[in-house]
């Protein structure tokens, strides 16, 4: 099982392929979750129950 947690410079690569490429990560990411609920969020990916998992800073958690 991968987290997917990575180094910033590698980060920043990651924003510039999605950026070159497109790729609309609405449509990847399946659950949100604010810091405050992280817990939550890894349990998701723990179990496999989810697709992509996002920490969300600055809008809403629908």
């Amino acid at each position: 099982m991968a987290l997917g947690i990575m180094s910033i410079w590698r980060m920043e690569e990651l924003v510039k392929r999605i950026a070159r490429l497109e790729i609309h990560l609405n449509k990847l990411v399946t659950h949100k979750f604010t810091l405050e609920h992280c817990s939550k969020a890894y349990a998701r990916i723990v179990i496999g129950k989810c697709g992509k998992v996002a920490a969300v800073f600055d809008e809403k958690v629908k």
